[in-house]
């Protein structure tokens, strides 16, 4: 497909398959370029569309990709379900789509976990990554990292570095569990 301007900038849609799933890859800025940043939104479900200001940062020797995970906005599902392996042989796909050796990957959230699972399965693909929101990829070293935090923050409190308690108000209502 012909590239496009929007808003002054080239967009080419492209398709990646990865066996019986067909993925929609938006490319903004260079197509053909060295350079690109594969933005993977969170999720997993969720549209990609949050994402599409980070075209802001498309040119001619950078392009920004974006595109629909499996079983959402354009792409297809698989008919046998998903697994984050599934996810990172997306990646690898759309990687190999844009046409770059190597890829400066943006996660947000899911994405972020997903972009930290990619680079330990294609390490030679990573230029670099770019956590946003994100968090450990197992449920036991998010859990490992709760307890080291509980810890810190009562070593510190023992020194009066932080009161005890902590303050209540909108911190207890988003993370209860992390108030002394």
């Amino acid at each position: 497909m012909e590239p496009t301007v929007v808003s002054g900038v080239a967009v080419q849609e492209l398709e990646a398959r990865v066996g019986d799933v067909r993925l929609y890859v938006r490319v903004a800025g260079g197509v053909g370029a060295d350079k690109a940043l594969i933005a993977i939104n969170g999720g997993p479900g969720l549209s990609s569309h949050y994402m599409l200001s980070l075209e802001a940062l498309a040119g001619d020797e950078l392009a920004v990709v974006t595109y629909d995970q499996r079983g959402t906005g354009r792409s297809t599902a698989p008919p046998d379900g998903y697994t984050l392996l599934d996810h990172v042989t997306d990646v690898e796909a759309v990687r190999e789509a844009v046409g770059v050796e190597k890829v400066y990957i943006l996660g947000h959230s899911w994405g972020g976990i997903l972009a930290m699972r990619y680079a330990t399965v294609h390490p030679q693909r990573v230029e670099s990554i770019i956590l946003i929101g994100s968090g450990p990829p197992d449920w036991k070293a998010s859990h490992a990292g709760q307890v080291r935090l509980s810890q810190r923050i009562a070593e510190l409190q023992e020194q009066d570095i932080i009161p005890q308690p902590i303050r209540r108000g909108a911190s207890e209502r988003n993370s209860p569990g992390l108030l002394f």
